[in-house]
């Protein structure tokens, strides 16, 4: 299991997310303090929760989507729209497998795009499970 967050962060539109390890980080699932990527680095079925409080600039947006290696996973394009100065909270659980290491130092690698409307992430928050 690993755990991150990212808190009171100025964010745009298109902004990747950059978190602080809070536990885990073995080598089953790794990610390092101030870095956006989280690796699982072993074949396998996971579950990936993640949850984002934040507070919009102007009216608009609070929005989130993961990424699997550069590609947006649809399963988590999630927003909720909100008025200036507005806080939101928007979540998603989702499985992720991983099929092989078909190359040394390989691995799938997750990134969570913030797409919403300028604003601070009060809080954000990502835990990955293997479960198989």
């Amino acid at each position: 299991m690993l755990e991150a967050y990212s808190e009171n962060v100025a964010v745009t539109e298109g902004q990747q997310i950059t978190f602080q390890i809070v536990k885990g980080n073995n080598r089953v699932v790794t990610g390092s303090n101030g870095n956006s990527t989280l690796y699982l680095n072993a074949p396998g079925n996971y579950i990936v929760s993640f949850d984002l409080t934040a507070t919009a600039t102007d009216a608009g947006n609070i929005a989130c989507q993961m990424l699997i290696n550069g590609v947006a996973d649809s399963r988590t394009a999630i927003m909720q729209t909100v008025g200036a100065g507005e806080t939101g909270n928007i979540s998603f659980t989702v499985p992720v497998t991983y099929k092989s290491c078909c190359c040394r130092g390989g691995g799938t690698a997750l990134t969570f795009g913030y797409t919403g409307s300028a604003g601070t992430i009060n809080i954000a928050h990502a835990t990955i499970w293997r479960v198989v």
